[in-house]
């Protein structure tokens, strides 16, 4: 459905024309909405770099029957700082949170990982990295 601009006043076509852009169609005067406005705000980023997702995959192939959750659990640290591990898995013995790091990680994440690890011990807490090739990885001690 489309309006003639002709109708409204210069001030309003000028606030229109700001908001709405020329249809594909030949009608002329005729508008319709530049951008579609959604109603719940939704990423579209991957949620894993590529380093993780070859982790992800190492994974799946030690644990073919386990469920992981990719970023989806977030661990509070303090009032207002959160942590939230590459990978959640539940095995038979404990809840495994796994971090993975590259060969640039800076200081901050190992120290929320060492902070996770001591104030949820009930979880086992596992960091890993790949070297030469191989992944390697270590048990985080609370």
């Amino acid at each position: 459905m489309g309006y003639k601009i002709d109708r409204f006043n210069q001030r309003t076509q000028e606030q229109i024309r700001k908001q709405l852009v020329p249809p594909q169609s030949k009608g002329i005067g005729m508008f319709e909405l530049a951008k579609e406005h959604k109603r719940i705000r939704q990423s579209q980023k991957p949620l894993l770099n590529k380093l993780e997702q070859e982790c992800l995959e190492w994974l799946r192939l030690r644990y073919d029957d386990a469920d992981i959750f990719k970023q989806a659990i977030r661990f509070m640290l303090a009032n207002g700082h959160w942590y939230k591990p590459d990978f959640v898995t539940w095995d038979e013995h404990c809840t495994i949170g796994w971090e993975v790091k590259g060969p640039f990680a800076h200081r901050g994440g190992f120290e929320n990982l060492k902070v996770a690890a001591h104030q949820y011990r009930r979880m086992c807490w596992v960091l890993l990295w790949k070297e030469k090739g191989e992944w390697q990885q270590q048990s985080v001690l609370p």
